[in-house]
């Protein structure tokens, strides 16, 4: 009986390389998760880590329609479940057929670009009601300290119509983003018909991740409204040098920060997986809609079978009335914060869905 000592080890070789990789990979992403939260401090660094969010929700999506295709395939050749993880990205390095001396430069231009190029849809999607919100407080906070009583009416009213653009526009967001994020392209956040099939496919999944985002959003509330109470917070804080008060407000944006990109990463992560089951279940009922898409090219050889959807209707209101519920919740934690501690530029920018910047 001979034995393949070579072969052996060779074995053996890649035993002790595997655990090493795996180190390697696991503090690659600490590096990448610690760069990550460090660029929500400033504005041009954060188009970065919004271009970053695009790339990781494309591989959270394609990753996820790998293994649901396999599901629900007519080719027997790709009916094997997929085992592959979603890549995390980097955040300024490009690819890796790239020199090496453009790699730092291609993968910080490519991010950049994406972030811009998402920035520019949501500025359109959202500046709307967020200017409509300025306006109100302008009209209304702001008017009656200088006696216009006369005109009491204009802000609550402003106020209350940028309220309702803003529930239904943030019902559309979270899908239009991830169809954006698939299809490389920022006008594709504006194929309506498609993002709306995709939300009305979503399902209960979709409600759950606006409550999550509720949820979410309520440590970034607290970040604007507690410094109203940081006497109260930190003992003798009313003695404290300038020095000392800034470090603090370093340390507090600091933390706001690292909280806003894990946040992000968790919820773009639930909306790309979201957006998979969603395409799968739309595509495939109207491959017309769907012609010339990323998405139908994803998805080509699925064959959903068809199921009775009853009470289509009375579903679909009923998401539609929790959704709004939900998103007012968000949209009262602004106002709420706004009134504790005013800081005009928050409605415009909300880090969940415009830029992650924390100021």
């Amino acid at each position: 009986m001979s034995v393949d000592i070579e072969g052996t080890h060779h074995l053996a070789g890649a035993s002790k390389r595997r655990p090493i990789a795996r180190l390697v990979s696991i503090a690659r992403g600490g590096v990448r998760l610690a760069i990550g939260c460090l660029a929500c401090l400033t504005p041009a660094s954060a188009i970065v880590v919004l271009g970053w969010l695009q790339h990781w929700m494309r591989s959270v999506a394609s990753t996820r329609l790998d293994a649901l295709k396999a599901r629900h395939t007519t080719d027997t050749a790709a009916s094997r479940p997929s085992r592959q993880r979603a890549r995390w990205p980097a955040l300024i390095v490009g690819e890796a057929g790239d020199s090496k001396s453009w790699r730092f430069i291609a993968g910080l231009k490519d991010n950049f670009s994406e972030g811009a190029a998402a920035l520019l849809s949501l500025c359109i999607a959202t500046l709307p009601f967020a200017l409509l919100w300025l306006f109100s407080w302008w009209a209304g906070w702001e008017n009656s300290f200088n006696k216009g009583y006369e005109q009491s009416w204009v802000g609550p009213t402003v106020g209350l119509i940028g309220v309702f653009v803003a529930l239904n526009v943030l019902i559309y967001v979270p899908m239009a983003l991830a169809h954006q994020a698939v299809e490389r392209r920022w006008r594709a956040f504006f194929q309506v018909r498609r993002v709306l099939a995709l939300v009305d496919f979503s399902g209960w999944r979709y409600v759950a991740l606006a409550l999550a985002t509720a949820i979410a959003g309520l440590p970034i509330f607290a970040a604007q409204g507690l410094p109203v109470f940081i006497e109260n917070i930190i003992p003798g804080f009313e003695t404290f040098t300038a020095e000392q008060i800034a470090k603090v407000a370093g340390q507090f944006r600091l933390l706001t920060a690292i909280y806003v990109f894990l946040a992000l990463v968790i919820l773009r992560w639930m909306a790309a997986r979201i957006y998979a089951h969603a395409v799968v279940q739309a595509v495939p009922r109207n491959r017309t809609l769907w012609a010339n898409s990323h998405a139908a090219a994803m998805v080509q050889g699925t064959a959903v079978p068809t199921q009775p959807r009853k009470l289509v209707r009375l579903n679909r209101f009923v998401r539609v009335v929790l959704l709004w519920i939900i998103n007012f919740g968000l949209v009262a934690q602004i106002f709420v914060a706004q009134f504790l501690n005013y800081q005009w530029w928050n409605w415009i920018s909300h880090p969940f869905w415009l830029l992650p910047w924390t100021r």
